[in-house]
């Protein structure tokens, strides 16, 4: 089969123990406001090493099955990680779980080139998707209807909105 990728956008692979590093750093990205907050350095240390692994332990008791992907960026050598992807794949959907690339590599295009390749791969199966983002992330959730997700649950007092996209399928029927 022929890549259908356009030249130049990030690819997916598949994580492994060597990406333990990145995938920590894109941890640590996530919770720079808590740790800025924190007294010293070995106190932020100590938190940051908690959560994460609460985070990992949790991850791993939700999703045991779920694929963990790294984003790369283009280049002719295979590319650069720069982000991560965590995706559930169920047989009647797919939960992308999380989503999240290096500060440095952000508003390039590698979080979207690598939610529009997984997509490709989830219409192919013809099921849904949902995922959750925090409701005051604006980019993301315009980001996502780009995509063809919608709103699917959560109150305007809920700190999290669940978002859905419809299977090829029925997306086809409604055109």
């Amino acid at each position: 089969m022929t890549d259908r990728r356009p030249v130049g956008v990030s690819v997916l692979r598949a994580a492994s123990p060597d990406d333990t590093g990145l995938l920590r750093d894109l941890f640590a990205e996530s919770r720079e406001a808590e740790l800025a907050a924190l007294p010293d350095d070995g106190v932020r240390e100590l938190f940051l090493s908690m959560q994460w692994a609460a985070q990992s332990t949790q991850y791993e008791r939700l999703y045991p099955e779920a694929d963990s992907l790294i984003i790369l960026s283009p280049a002719p050598d295979g590319g650069m990680p720069v982000g991560r992807l965590l995706v559930h794949w169920l047989p009647e959907r797919v939960r992308i779980v999380d989503i999240a690339v290096l500060a440095a590599h952000r508003n390039a295009g590698h979080g979207t080139a690598a939610l529009i390749e997984l997509l490709r791969r989830v219409d192919a199966d013809d099921v849904p998707v949902t995922l959750s983002l925090l409701r005051q992330n604006r980019a993301a959730h315009r980001l996502y209807r780009h995509l063809c997700f919608v709103d699917a649950a959560g109150s305007p007092e809920d700190s999290h909105l669940v978002m859905r996209r419809a299977r090829q399928s029925e997306r086809s029927e409604s055109a």
